[in-house]
Formats: C-alpha cells, sequence, structure tokens
C-alpha cells in the first residue's frame, strides 16, 4: 500500500485517500533524512512516503522549510505541488523577482529592508503594507489615512524584517485556477473586507 504524506493540513485529507496509508506530520516538528530514500520522523514514527502533499498554511517560511523543500527535490519524491514550484514561490521578494525576469505584469511596490525606514516607503494613499513573508493574510495593513499611516509606523517600528507598500487594488473579485494537463479548474473568491485571502467568500 502506498504512503502519502500530508504536511500540516486540515484533518479531513484522510477521507479523500482510501486505499492508502495516509500519515499527517507537522513540518514544524519533522526532521527529514535521505538515505537512499526520503524518510520523515516525528514523535509519532518514521514515514517513507511515496508522495507528498505540501499543505503547509498561513506561516512566515523558515530556513529549514527551504532546506526540507530541497531534499524533497534531490529524493525524487512527488510532491503537490512540485518542490521546484514551491521552492520558486518559497519567499515573496524572490517569486516577485522571478515573474518580472518572465515578462509577467507585477505590481510596482517600494521595499526596505527594515523598520527605520519607514519614513521613506509612503505612497499616495490608500496604499497596502506587507511586512515580511507571511500568507494567508497576515501582515498586511491597509492606509488609507496619514492618522493610520503614524499609528502603523508605531507599532511596526518593532518588526525587524523587510517591507513592501503597494498601491491598493480595489478588485470585485480574485480568481485561483489550478491546472493539470489539459483540464482546468477555477474559482472565484472575494474576501469579507479588502483581503481577497482573508474571511474568504
Amino acid at each position: 500500500m502506498k504512503t502519502i504524506l500530508i504536511i500540516n493540513g486540515e484533518k479531513y485529507w484522510k477521507d479523500y485517500f482510501a486505499g492508502f496509508n495516509v500519515v499527517q506530520k507537522k513540518v514544524q516538528t519533522s526532521e527529514f533524512i535521505v538515505k537512499d530514500s526520503l524518510y520523515v520522523i516525528d514523535a509519532d514514527g518514521v514515514c517513507k512516503p511515496d508522495i507528498i502533499f505540501w499543505r503547509l498554511g498561513a506561516v512566515n517560511p523558515e530556513a529549514k522549510h527551504r532546506n526540507i523543500l530541497e531534499l524533497i527535490e534531490y529524493s525524487g519524491v512527488p510532491c503537490v505541488n512540485s518542490a521546484s514550484t514551491l521552492l520558486m514561490g518559497y519567499e515573496r521578494l524572490s517569486m516577485l523577482n522571478r515573474l518580472k525576469r518572465l515578462g509577467l505584469p507585477v505590481i510596482d511596490f517600494n521595499v526596505a529592508t527594515n523598520t527605520t525606514q519607514l519614513k521613506n516607503l509612503e505612497m499616495q494613499f490608500p496604499f497596502v503594507v506587507k511586512v515580511g513573508n507571511h500568507h494567508g493574510g497576515y501582515g498586511k495593513s491597509l492606509v488609507s489615512t496619514e492618522e493610520q499611516w503614524e499609528e502603523l509606523k508605531d507599532l511596526l517600528f518593532i518588526h525587524q524584517d523587510y517591507m513592501t507598500t503597494e498601491k491598493f487594488i480595489n478588485y470585485k473579485y480574485d480568481i485561483r485556477y489550478m491546472a493539470i494537463n489539459d483540464k482546468v479548474w477555477a474559482m472565484k473568491r472575494k474576501g469579507k473586507y479588502w483581503k481577497a485571502n482573508s474571511l474568504t467568500q
């Protein structure tokens, strides 16, 4: 029986894979070894996966996570999304650079490596501030007035990570899609407030 390893993710995934040995582990509490094959170890035991579903959610990825993806890629164990694709999108700045090199449209943004330079990032209101590499709507704020910007700068000052500011786009909805061979599935989504990926409808 083949083993499917779910990295993080929701508990219901087992229900979709009848006939497989489904193991769930958290990347935060697991160690990965490549010795002829790929092995994943945590307090619950050792797993030798035949395929991996990478479901890491709204966390700020650590250097260890990149190392794990490199090991998955090196081992040849199939991963969804592929480890090489996950590595390309692993860090927001590197992903934006990659998109720009490919000639794809990227929203212009200002960026500083530290909050001491916040005074140099202000744009025409409204604009969005993004701090670090968080996903799922975390680390993002919409700034509409000078007063909001002054308050946010005081709060952000304690954060020691890079940050970007970019023009706010008042969207109708965004589109998520998945393509497998010649089939494409798509969905529209909109957030309850201004973030499409937070309190999604």
